[in-house]
Formats: structure tokens, C-alpha cells, sequence
């Protein structure tokens, strides 16, 4: 319970502002939504036919950085960093093994970012009646399994990054880097586009532009993030193993 406790005041600033900004899009992207002209307020150049298409291209499209830049910053923790703010020695004199110190701080960035991913879900029905519309529950659930899939690679790799890396600033950037780098061989080899493996893009609804709406979900993407999820958290066990205090 002390190291939840201490993960999650860690990390809390960051949580919070990030579920804030993710209500906020939320909201304001309903309320203003204009069914007579099939957009709102942030639907830019877009003209949805449906209210789903409205929600799929504002809220989840548009909106997609409100979860990846979060994402990627609730990853930032190890010793490294630690020791960059003076508190590793603390850390460490916790009677706990390193493991468990990494973990927990693992552990409960996945539920905050659990949270982030389930909270569009959550608003979008809740919402649409204020505008005499509805969102069906179904598909707010495929978006969070999406969401979170997605969402656990990247906070694994920006989690792995910071451990092995110096620097508050090094590790998410180096983490968009290698998003940026997938999106761009998503993008010159088409034939990979079915198979989900784009973060960036698939996260935003990709997956949706070549299955079609309503298709089935990358579950071949979404197992491989997860599983290399996987990996990079017991490399970073076995790292934080052999840093020096």
C-alpha cells in the first residue's frame, strides 16, 4: 500500500491534468457538435454522416493526443530519474526488493491509464442526450480495449526508455521517435496496414479505415503491442537489478 501510495502522489500531477484535458475535449466536443451540418466545433474539414461518425473522428480521432501525450509521460519513472531528483537513495532503503518497487509503480500507471482510455466511453453516452443523441455503449467498449492495448505499449516503452536512459526529457522524446518511426513504415508498406501494428495511427481509428466500421478489431496488433509490453517491463526489472544506488 506505501508503494502505491508513493507511485501514484508520483505520478498524481500528471494523471490529473491529463484526465482534465481528456474530460475537457470530451465535453466541448458534444456540446458543440451540429447535426445540421454533420460537425461541430472541431470536426474541421470533416462532414459526418452519423453522429458515431462525428464522435469516431472527434473525440477519438482528433482527440487521440489527449491519451498518447499521457500515456507516454506517466511511463517516466526508474532510478535513474530518481537519482536525477535526489530521492533514489530513499527508494532504495524502502525494505522492498526492486522488483516490487518496479512493479508497483508499473501496476499503477496501467490503472491510471486504464482510466484515461475508459473515460470517453464513459462521457460520450452519458453526454449525447444534450444533444438529443445517441452513443451506443458497444462501441465505446471497442475503443477502450483499443485505447488500452495501445495505450500499455507505449507506456511500457516509455517506462523501459526512462529506465535505461538519463534525462526527464530524453526518454519521451526517444518514445516518440519510435511511435513516429512505426507510423512511417505503417505508411510505405501498405501490406502491413491490416495487421495493426501503427500505435499512432491505429489508436486514432486505423484499424477502423481498413477493416471498416463496425469490423472486427486488430487483435493481431493488440497481442503483439501487449507482448512486447511484456517484454520491456521484465527488461527494465532486469536492469533496475543491476543499476547502482
Amino acid at each position: 500500500m506505501m508503494l502505491s501510495y508513493k507511485a501514484w502522489r508520483e505520478s498524481q500531477a500528471r494523471f490529473l491534468c491529463a484526465l482534465l484535458a481528456m474530460a475537457a475535449w470530451c465535453v466541448l466536443s458534444i456540446v458543440f457538435y451540429r447535426p445540421e451540418d454533420g460537425g461541430g466545433l472541431f470536426s474541421g474539414r470533416a462532414r459526418a454522416s452519423t453522429y458515431i461518425h462525428y464522435v469516431r473522428y472527434t473525440i477519438y480521432g482528433q482527440g487521440k493526443l489527449a491519451f498518447l501525450i499521457p500515456a507516454i509521460f506517466l511511463g517516466l519513472g526508474g532510478l535513474r530519474r530518481e537519482r536525477a531528483n535526489h530521492t533514489a537513495v530513499l527508494t532504495l532503503a524502502l525494505p522492498v526488493s526492486r522488483n516490487r518497487l518496479v512493479g508497483t509503480r508499473f501496476a499503477v500507471g496501467l490503472a491510471e491509464l486504464a482510466v484515461l482510455a475508459m473515460l470517453p466511453g464513459l462521457l460520450t453516452p452519458l453526454l449525447s442526450p444534450f444533444v438529443h443523441q445517441s452513443y451506443p455503449i458497444e462501441e465505446a467498449l471497442r475503443f477502450f480495449v483499443v485505447w488500452f492495448a495501445y495505450g500499455t505499449y507505449i507506456f511500457a516503452l516509455s517506462f523501459f526508455l526512462s529506465v535505461v536512459m538519463r534525462g526527464d526529457y530524453t526518454a519521451p522524446a526517444t518514445c516518440w521517435l519510435v511511435l513516429m518511426l512505426q507510423a512511417a513504415v505503417d505508411s510505405t508498406w501498405q501490406h502491413l496496414r491490416p495487421y495493426g501494428l501503427a500505435p499512432l495511427s491505429d489508436i486514432g481509428g486505423g484499424w477502423d479505415r481498413v477493416a471498416g466500421i463496425g469490423g472486427p478489431l486488430p487483435w493481431f496488433g493488440m497481442t503483439i503491442m501487449i507482448l512486447l509490453s511484456a517484454a520491456m517491463f521484465a527488461t527494465a526489472c532486469r536492469i533496475t537489478q543491476t543499476q547502482d544506488s
